[in-house]
């Protein structure tokens, strides 16, 4: 064979095999890319979703302390925002379009919510003057208020779950083993 044409060859099948591994790098590279993208992106619906029922919880307290002061003192609390902000909406368009493996956790606040409601209602429009059946009220409202906590609590815990999930699997497109979140604090 003549050498100007196993120059000619080699050339062609260097060109071929180079242009096959470019294609292939830049097929991993976009998927990678498209799946770290994708990971970002549902990261930032968990913190969403986690900032929407912390500010559930703190509604709720504040309903809470409300409904307290009022049962002992007789009266609405001075200087009391009566209109309570309670993210229902927000948080129902982040689980129901974004985060649907949560909505468990949601249908169970969506069930104690309204109970302790009724709870801090009664409390506030009824304050009875009775000791016993102040007591009683104060009782109810206190373990309504403990089933919601516990109802925010069991999703807060749901997402923190989800949240370390998705760091893992962060740690693997990135092509690392055993990549794990950080240590999580229980007293939070």
């Amino acid at each position: 064979m003549n050498p100007s044409w196993i120059a000619v060859i080699g050339t062609l099948s260097g060109v071929v095999v180079a242009g096959a591994l470019d294609i292939l790098r830049a097929k991993t590279s976009f998927r990678r890319e498209k799946s770290w993208e994708h990971a970002r992106t549902q990261r930032q619906h968990v913190e969403a979703a986690y900032e929407a029922f912390e500010s559930l919880r703190e509604a709720y307290a504040q309903l809470l302390v409300q409904a307290l002061y009022t049962l002992k003192t007789g009266s609405m609390p001075p200087e009391s925002d009566y209109s309570l902000k309670v993210p229902w909406a927000r948080l129902r368009m982040m689980i129901n379009l974004y985060l649907p493996e949560l909505l468990p956790e949601l249908d169970a606040i969506e069930k104690t919510g309204p109970e302790f409601g009724k709870a801090a209602t009664y409390a506030m429009v009824e304050s009875p003057a009775d000791g016993a059946h102040k007591q009683s009220v104060s009782k109810r409202l206190l373990q309504a208020n403990q089933i919601l906590q516990s109802s925010i609590d069991a999703a807060r815990d749901a997402l923190v779950a989800l949240s370390e999930s998705l760091v893992r699997e962060s740690g693997a497109a990135l092509g690392k083993r055993n990549f794990r979140a950080l240590p999580r604090r229980d007293d939070s």
